[in-house]
């Protein structure tokens, strides 16, 4: 690796001598990024035979489109040209005003070769770059980020300029552009002169690395004020996106480009016909987190068990489950009731990070409601607090216990004896989002499960124990 830089920084790029590299980069410089006005945009294509911008000198992008069937039923194609977007011209504006900003896109809408030309174009038009640094994050993969780089390299295959790569490394006009993978993005904190971050599709990396990569990002904002662009499909509920959505105070500009805006540019209408039948659309294509890649609850039934009803709690059977925070989880309360054989969802809340004097508090007020509470045992602590207030509490072992409470809660969804609210779209999609793990059991190292796994226990301890009415036993019992 250390030879190959070394060779780099000998050459400007092979066979290329400095004076052909000024030469090869005369015809970008001072070139606008797009020209917006149609008028003025054809009378200069035509008056510098098509040398008028950036993107016309590069090359406008490419790509092949579905756009029906023939009439023996074959797929057809077409390779279409396109221009910069309105949606794109929008991110342009707003990463020159807020200087940080998130996209939240629909997939194929084009923006990762839109943020990679924007890139190309700082470098080239003047020489104010020089000497200092961009950085590009993929994914957990180093395949993903070196190509990046290459996409970056080819957007000159037009031209006579040769961008210089080496390794994971590639250098345009004096600016050196790196390429990490999310889980080696530590190794970027000593980066000094720093002027543009782009974090692509963050919303897939590994929980882990995504707080990492924001850290180190966001520490560079006072030490050499650069852009900053995330820029990302939505994933999984509980992940970086949807806690960024949740912030009181966001240091970031959101930018929604979802499917509607790209219908009839980067789309075409039979492209999204096909992709509406794909169970996954809402997520990829309309910024829904988790919907439709979890394989414990089908979408479908559970769509089927979502609906309107009154929240107020009746005279059915009631249970309160309590999912207590630990480490980077959320502390999750679901309160349920049984009402002639179906069980209604009456709360759905989680909170993160709060105060644990707080919660016991909240938790105490909402028990005098429930004759259950079934708390995750272990959390011993808060048991004993909800004894000492004479409260009926118990609890379950995730340990020895999960298996049947997936089953159990799988069983009463597909039997349609679950109805959840419209309003508790977080455990909604929560359930959505969910996979099995290689032991049958949630897979919680993706998505946060916290809602879940207190609608497990409500449903299982709901289902399993015995309710005694009259005498001297109130409540449950095993």
């Amino acid at each position: 690796m250390l030879r190959e830089y070394q060779r780099a920084q000998r050459t400007i790029s092979r066979g290329q001598t400095r004076t052909e590299f000024s030469e090869a980069l005369k015809i970008l410089r001072d070139k606008p990024f797009w020209i917006r006005n149609p008028i003025d945009h054809k009378r200069q294509y035509d008056a510098t035979h098509g040398k008028c911008c950036f993107w016309h000198i590069v090359g406008l992008p490419e790509k092949e489109h579905l756009v029906g069937r023939s009439p023996d039923g074959y797929e057809l194609t077409e390779t279409r040209k396109h221009p910069i977007y309105d949606y794109e011209l929008e991110a342009y504006d707003e990463l020159s005003r807020h200087r940080y900003i998130r996209i939240k896109k629909a997939t194929g809408m084009g923006m990762t070769t839109f943020f990679l030309g924007l890139i190309a174009w700082l470098c080239v038009r003047d020489d104010s770059l020089a000497g200092t640094q961009i950085v590009i994050v993929t994914g957990p993969r180093i395949d993903l980020a070196m190509e990046e780089l290459v996409l970056l390299q080819n957007l000159f295959s037009n031209t006579d300029y040769k961008p210089r790569k080496a390794g994971a490394k590639l250098w345009i006009n004096g600016c050196k552009i790196e390429a990490y993978p999310s889980h080696t993005f530590n190794s970027a904190r000593g980066l000094d002169r720093c002027r543009f971050f782009f974090v692509d599709e963050a919303d897939f990396f590994p929980k882990g690395q995504q707080e990492t990569v924001r850290t180190v990002v966001e520490r560079y904002e006072a030490k050499s004020h650069p852009f900053i662009v995330f820029n990302s499909t939505t994933y999984l509920p509980g992940g970086l996106y949807e806690q960024m959505d949740n912030e009181k105070n966001p240091r970031f500009k959101t930018l929604e480009m979802f499917y509607e805006k790209g219908l009839g540019k980067i789309y075409t209408d039979y492209e999204i016909e096909q992709a509406k039948k794909m169970s996954s659309f809402e997520m990829e294509y309309n910024g829904q987190y988790g919907l439709g890649i979890g394989n414990i609850f089908p979408n479908t039934l559970l769509e089927k068990c979502k609906i309107e009803y009154d929240l107020s709690l009746k005279d059915g059977e009631k249970v309160l489950a309590v999912d207590p925070a630990y480490g980077s989880s959320k502390f999750a309360i679901v309160g349920v009731e049984k009402i002639n054989g179906i069980i209604y969802v009456k709360e759905a809340l989680q909170f993160d990070r709060p105060s644990p004097s707080a919660m016991l508090d909240l938790v105490k007020k909402m028990a005098k409601n429930y004759e259950q509470v079934v708390i995750d045992s272990a959390h011993p602590g808060i048991v004993t607090d909800l004894e000492r207030a004479q409260i009926d509490v118990d609890s379950i072992s995730f340990n020895k216990e999960l298996s049947e409470m997936t089953v159990t809660a799988a069983q009463r969804v597909k039997e349609r004896k679950v109805r959840i609210h419209p309003a508790f779209s977080d455990l909604m999609n929560q359930l959505k989002a969910v996979e099995f793990n290689d032991r049958g059991h949630p897979n919680k190292k993706k998505l946060s499960f916290d809602l879940g796994d207190a609608f497990f226990m409500a449903v299982h301890y709901l289902e399993n124990m015995v309710w005694h009415w009259g005498g001297d036993t109130n409540g449950f019992s095993r």
